[in-house]
């Protein structure tokens, strides 16, 4: 019943993300802002909001005194990997997948320096309060410098058309929904943990960080079908320095993360190489050829093997 729960918490997520981002795009239309402004801030954010709240829950309970940061950093990392191997296999399989070398080393290399920000805090076993609030900063001069490079390019007719009111009750209502099935997925997650001794940080990363990926799939693969390859490979570039600078930065702000020493020996590292692989595939090939598709998904499947096998030995 608890891995019930917890699907049944991530599809609430998922659904809770979709209904945010149309009540934050709507009102965005009606009031004018730059679709290159919303991109950034509230789509960015956006796909990302499964693994805010289920962070931000998991750090209050942390107050609360109960230790959630094994969960909390085993999800983040699980989605972080599930992001550039699985999500961005699937779209090289589907489609052309490029980007611009502009862009992949100003996203690709802030993607494989927010892992190395994060090792070099962990590598003390914790991610202290202050150390949080500077992964935070890190981010807000990361956006501050992509709002300087983008072409803001706004419309000079205001659609009065869009549903204001609709807008934003999908907008709030989202917000609830996410609280709600955020509290759900942690509990059984904890549970889950707790009744079959497996290790919160294993749960997080096979199950929750999977699931919380949703978004960047659904979004980056109907951006591949409109021909926006650009934007599918920046969500997703995007979505791991959110997950890891941002999220991770708010979630220890709020409570200190302490790290299980197999992140910092192996998971975080993998996350690091695994990155710089990616990286590395589209600055020789200028595009993601079809086996480095199929290399990313075995990757992955090779690292769940490795997960499965430490519940089994």
């Amino acid at each position: 019943m608890e891995i019930f729960f917890i699907i049944l918490g991530i599809a609430g997520l998922v659904v809770g993300a979709e209904l945010t981002i149309k009540g934050a795009m709507a009102i965005a239309r009606r009031y004018n802002l730059s679709y290159a402004f919303v991109g950034l801030t509230i789509l960015a954010l956006g796909t990302d909001l499964p693994e805010l709240f289920i962070v931000l829950s998991g750090s209050f309970h942390k107050l609360a005194g109960i230790e959630m940061s094994d969960f909390i950093l085993g999800e983040i990392i699980g989605s972080a990997v599930a992001q550039i191997t699985v999500v961005l296999g699937v779209l090289g399989l589907l489609g052309l997948v490029a980007v611009n070398k502009k862009r992949l080393f100003r996203d690709g290399g802030m993607m494989v320096l927010s892992v190395v920000i994060m090792y070099l805090f962990g590598l003390d076993g914790q991610i202290q309060s202050i150390e949080g609030i500077f992964m935070v900063l890190i981010f807000l001069l990361y956006i501050w410098r992509l709002s300087k490079d983008e072409k803001v390019k706004k419309n000079t007719h205001v659609p009065h058309t869009v549903p204001i009111l609709w807008g934003a009750l999908s907008l709030f209502g989202g917000f609830f929904v996410l609280l709600y099935f955020s509290d759900m997925t942690l509990k059984n997650a904890l549970l889950l943990s707790t009744k079959y001794a497996i290790p919160q940080y294993i749960v997080g990363f096979l199950i929750v960080g999977l699931g919380t990926s949703l978004p960047e799939l659904v979004t980056s693969i109907v951006a591949v079908k409109r021909k926006a390859v650009g934007m599918a490979v920046g969500n997703l570039f995007g979505s791991n320095i959110v997950d890891i600078l941002f999220i991770v930065g708010i979630g220890s702000a709020i409570a200190p993360n302490t790290i299980h020493p197999s992140l910092i020996k192996f998971d975080i590292p993998s996350l690091f190489l695994i990155s710089v692989l990616v990286v590395l595939l589209f600055l020789f090939s200028k595009k993601l050829p079809k086996t480095g598709s199929v290399l990313l998904i075995v990757i992955y499947v090779l690292f769940v093997l490795w997960k499965l096998s430490l519940l089994l030995f």
